[in-house]
């Protein structure tokens, strides 16, 4: 099986768990995550997702969390029209 995280997905954790939606979410997050730590479970990585990771800012601990879960992913290669399109 292969999943794709998002980058909402990826800073949940990090958001304010006070909040029982978010504090679900982010254990959600981690629950997927296991398997792909584990190498059970791919996981799919696209550039966007690279893009939003090291150019947007984010603290250095996001950034590191982020990237090392990344280095056990398929990078996917999507056409730019569907990127396009996708935006409109």
């Amino acid at each position: 099986m292969m999943v794709y995280l998002d980058n909402c997905a990826y800073n949940r954790p990090f958001d304010d768990q006070e909040q029982i939606k978010i504090f679900l979410e982010a254990e959600a997050k981690k629950h997927i995550q296991w398997p792909i730590v584990d190498q059970k479970t791919d996981l799919a990585y696209s550039f966007i997702n690279r893009f939003e990771t090291v150019e947007i800012r984010i603290s250095p601990t996001k950034t590191q969390s982020i990237l090392s879960l990344a280095m056990r992913s398929y990078i996917l290669i999507i056409p730019m029209p569907l990127v396009l399109d996708a935006g409109q």
